[in-house]
């Protein structure tokens, strides 16, 4: 379900920015989404003793490209998932087991 700020989004559509920050979705944080050409980025973490850490390095070029580098940090150690590669609407998250 999308539970995200409509104003929000209507927001991205209307100017298309190259890169919104959130957070405040633990459920959905540790992710990047596309939305058009806007890529949108929840560096939320959960709180609570034992969750996983979630880190994002952003990188912004001459050109104007996006390139992050991901890393989850667990009880046996950190994890780098910066490869997986979403598509429009999709969230990291979905698409990466943490196992």
């Amino acid at each position: 379900n999308h539970i995200g700020s409509k104003s929000v989004r209507q927001f991205i559509d209307q100017n298309h920015p190259l890169l919104v920050l959130c957070g405040h979705v633990h459920s959905q944080g540790g992710g990047l989404c596309k939305v058009g050409k806007s890529t949108i980025i929840n560096l939320a973490s959960h709180d609570s003793f034992g969750s996983i850490g979630r880190v994002c390095i952003i990188e912004i070029s001459n050109q104007r490209k996006i390139h992050t580098k991901w890393y989850a940090i667990t009880d046996n150690g950190v994890i780098d998932y910066s490869q997986i590669q979403v598509k429009e609407g999709e969230n990291v998250n979905t698409t990466y087991n943490y196992g």
